[in-house]
């Protein structure tokens, strides 16, 4: 692959040697190894689960990275937060009231810590792997040009406004599916449960809120290409945050399928919507950001 990217000039043919993209990828399947060594236990099924998920996030990480031109250790922040909010946080609020996976809080605080650890050896991999000596942007700097396009108060009127977008996203997909798995969420073996409304109606207006806290760094970061924004949130929030701890979760092989075509909807839609909200104005301008701390 010889495309150029005319923002920095670094050729794919360049950046996306086998050697890096093979050892990128070895090293997210071993962190995916680990993460089950600990939590579940190894299993021929774990390992090729593990195999898959790895493989998964090793090419949307790449892509991402290579798009972003940061420097390592912002490219470290920023996956670094993606992952422990996107991926294991925001779900994990949502499990503890949808499943019986958190038995105690002691539990749901260890699973805390090592969702902190997962994500410190991913994002240490994304930046150390996958840096090159022409990636060398200020995500400080592209932020502070990007926040100021837009006034304070829109910014926090969009970010408000989000939360209730995200709500009526998840309900509108979700009562889509419900007639496929609801029967599921009834049987007590399965440690699956629905909660009442008076539950679930704050607890996913918090996550909304979290999702879209979690994902400005990241727009911001894209700049103001939405394709590109729509392409990095929408991605974001379906791959690390929606099917792979599908992949991993010990649900019914019969309700899966709907609730990836589910989640595939959220993602894609709320992306929009993310991208409709906050993509800034104007182009992207890259000159000086990298002499920018």
């Amino acid at each position: 692959m010889q495309e150029s990217n005319s923002n920095s000039g670094v050729s794919y043919g360049r950046f996306y040697s086998w050697p890096r993209l093979l050892s990128f990828t070895l090293a997210m399947i071993l962190i995916e190894f680990f993460y089950t060594s600990i939590t579940t236990g190894i299993t021929i099924g774990t390992l090729e689960r593990d195999a898959e998920v790895g493989l998964t996030l090793a090419v949307f990480l790449v892509w991402l990275v290579y798009y972003l031109k940061l420097r390592p250790y912002h490219v470290f922040l920023l996956i670094w937060l993606s992952m422990f909010v996107v991926r294991f946080f925001n779900n994990m609020i949502e499990g503890y009231f949808f499943t019986d996976v958190f038995g105690s809080a002691s539990v749901f605080i260890m699973a805390i810590a090592m969702s902190i650890l997962i994500s410190f050896l991913v994002a240490a991999a994304a930046g150390f792997i996958l840096l090159h000596p022409e990636f060398n942007e200020s995500l400080w700097a592209r932020s502070r040009e990007m926040i100021s396009r837009r006034s304070r108060n829109s910014w926090i009127i969009r970010i408000i406004a989000a939360s209730p977008l995200f709500f009526i996203v998840y309900f509108a997909f979700g009562m889509a599916v419900s007639p496929f798995v609801y029967q599921y969420y009834q049987d007590p073996t399965l440690g699956l449960k629905i909660p009442p409304f008076t539950v679930m109606i704050p607890i996913e207006l918090m996550r909304g809120l979290i999702f879209t806290l979690a994902l400005i760094p990241l727009i911001v970061a894209v700049g103001t290409s939405k394709p590109y924004v729509f392409i990095a949130t929408s991605m974001m929030l379906f791959i690390p945050a929606s099917l792979i701890p599908m992949i991993e979760a010990p649900l019914p092989v019969q309700i899966i399928p709907f609730h990836i075509a589910e989640l595939l909807a959220d993602s894609l839609v709320f992306g929009l919507i993310l991208t409709w909200l906050f993509t800034p104005p104007g182009k992207r301008l890259s000159a000086g950001l990298a002499i920018d701390a």
